[in-house]
């Protein structure tokens, strides 16, 4: 992998060769999207990179001349928003680019008269007994303004095609409104993407991911069935050799030498490899004020602590934060107690002791186990914490978040 100028990319999609590694993954995702025309749920914890990974799939499609739409939906409210959205981006490619809303010219009929004398009469095809009649007629124009369902049935399923709807869970959040009144519509939008998607024959792949997890929501609003069986692929963290890769080419990049040592100290503060983490940690290298070219264990420690302290300031972690901020009350408060539990204890805690911490918070009303089984597991989807089930115990699954954790919301 040609590495000599890649860049430091903090909190974006990278591209080219930005990207690193996960080369299994991605010979394992092109294959079934190439080869058996898979579609994909990218179904993975917010900062792992599934918008990178979709990309870089994006790029390899490109290649082979395949007609490819990338779709940030996030901002999108209303199926006509995203029906516009989706135009936009249609029209983008040749085989497209007419498409658009229709206005044909359709016959209204205004009047019968009756005429007494006329038995039978033929007007414009219409056979008319018993009694003849006039038809006044006026043509004028019908329009016809198609909508998102309209336009994925005018999809074309004979050729390459990938589409890539990013953020799919905003949207859906966004499409159900306040108080979830308008979950009906999120209902209908998810069957008839599921049948498009499951069109007989189709040469459309799709690849869906979000930084929320999509299996979470569809079952929170208890619609598990509007999508069928799709192919969950997932990607995680990068792998120990990759890991070690990404932070010898960057510091190549950037001319500095990070021994063995010192690339092991650094993904054992990181303690999940993410390249979020490892590029946010080498971020703060690169701006500490005196920063030598040979990077040791104390430069490292130094610049953990600047990516501590500015975690606020430039919000870091935000999308962490927002998401339990999303939760229903009870459900966000005991989040947070979970949460700032498991920030005090390196080693993690015991399901008894987080048990008791449940039943406090709720004052012993309703089915406590229950709710802490379901935040433990939203817990888990989206990348907070891991369970060791030898200990039978939860821990956070990066130092990283669990010490921001604690300054955030314990020591304060």
């Amino acid at each position: 992998m040609e590495t000599n100028s890649i860049k430091n990319v903090v909190g974006q999609h990278v591209t080219g060769k930005n990207f690193y590694g996960r080369v299994e993954d991605l010979e394992k995702a092109w294959r079934l999207v190439n080869e058996d025309l898979k579609s994909l749920i990218l179904a993975d914890p917010r900062r792992v990179g599934k918008t990178s990974f979709a990309y870089k799939i994006k790029e390899n499609a490109e290649k082979e001349k395949w007609i490819c739409l990338f779709c940030d939906i996030r901002g999108c409210f209303t199926e006509k928003e995203l029906y516009e959205h989706l135009k936009k981006e249609l029209k983008k490619n040749r085989y497209y680019k007419n498409i658009d809303d229709n206005t044909n010219n359709k016959i209204k009929v205004t009047k019968i008269k009756i005429l007494p004398d006329i038995k039978v009469s033929h007007v414009d095809g219409i056979h008319i007994s018993g009694v003849g009649a006039e038809l006044e007629r006026q043509y004028e124009n019908m329009s016809h303004n198609k909508n998102i369902y309209d336009l994925l049935n005018d999809l074309d399923h004979s050729k390459n095609t990938l589409i890539v709807l990013d953020e799919l869970v905003t949207f859906l959040h966004n499409l159900t409104g306040e108080k979830k009144k308008n979950l009906e519509n999120v209902k209908i939008f998810l069957k008839k993407l599921y049948a498009a998607i499951k069109t007989p024959d189709s040469k459309i792949r799709w690849i869906l991911c979000s930084s929320l997890s999509i299996d979470r929501f569809l079952s929170d609003h208890k619609l598990e069935n509007t999508m069928g069986e799709m192919n969950r692929f997932t990607i995680d963290a990068l792998n120990d050799k990759e890991a070690e890769g990404l932070i010898k080419a960057l510091a190549n990049s950037y001319n500095l030498v990070f021994s063995d040592e010192s690339i092991k100290y650094m993904l054992k503060k990181l303690g999940w490899n993410i390249p979020y983490f490892i590029q946010l940690l080498f971020h703060e290298i690169l701006e500490l004020e005196e920063k030598p070219v040979n990077i040791s264990i104390e430069i490292i420690e130094e610049a953990y602590q600047e990516v501590l302290a500015n975690a606020n300031r430039q919000r870091y972690f935000l999308t962490w934060i927002k998401h339990i901020d999303e939760y229903s009350g009870n459900e966000r408060k005991c989040a947070h107690i979970i949460l700032e539990e498991l920030s005090k204890q390196e080693e993690g805690s015991s399901k008894n002791t987080l048990t008791l911490l449940i039943l406090n918070t709720l004052k012993g009303k309703g089915d406590f186990e229950k709710v802490l089984e379901n935040m433990l597991e939203k817990l888990e989807q989206g990348g907070y914490i891991i369970a060791n089930k030898k200990e039978n115990k939860h821990l956070f699954r990066s130092p990283l978040l669990r010490d921001f954790w604690y300054n955030k919301f314990v020591k304060r």
